[in-house]
């Protein structure tokens, strides 16, 4: 589970994408003046919803693989019973294989390989 404070996480991005649009539209309508936006304002009703879902679901979908999919830091190993405790993580749960390697100089040697 996320820490912290969820509507701040999610809603200062949706407002930033929210005023880029918004300024990003602005333009044209600033240079080519009040025809060019009595012929374009079905164009930009329609289509600034569109812009604006799109750039969010983008940034939510990388939001949730940096976040989500992070690997867990390691706290403890017991070398003698052979147990790594990591910190905890959304998806390290049941049915999850984890496989652990060790670097060594220029290659990854596989230490075991676990089935949860």
């Amino acid at each position: 589970m996320r820490e912290g404070n969820n509507i701040a996480h999610f809603g200062k991005p949706f407002i930033a994408i929210a005023v880029a649009v918004a300024a990003l539209v602005a333009i044209p309508l600033m240079i080519f003046g009040e025809p060019f936006r009595q012929e374009s304002e079905l164009w930009f009703i329609v289509l600034i919803p569109h812009w604006l879902a799109i750039i969010y679901l983008i940034w939510l979908a990388f939001d949730f693989r940096t976040h989500s999919f992070a690997l867990p830091s390691v706290k403890s190993i017991e070398v003698d019973e052979w147990v790594i405790i990591v910190s905890k993580k959304e998806w390290l749960g049941m049915t999850v294989a984890v496989l652990l390697f060790k670097l060594e100089e220029n290659f990854e040697r596989i230490l075991c390989q676990v089935l949860l």
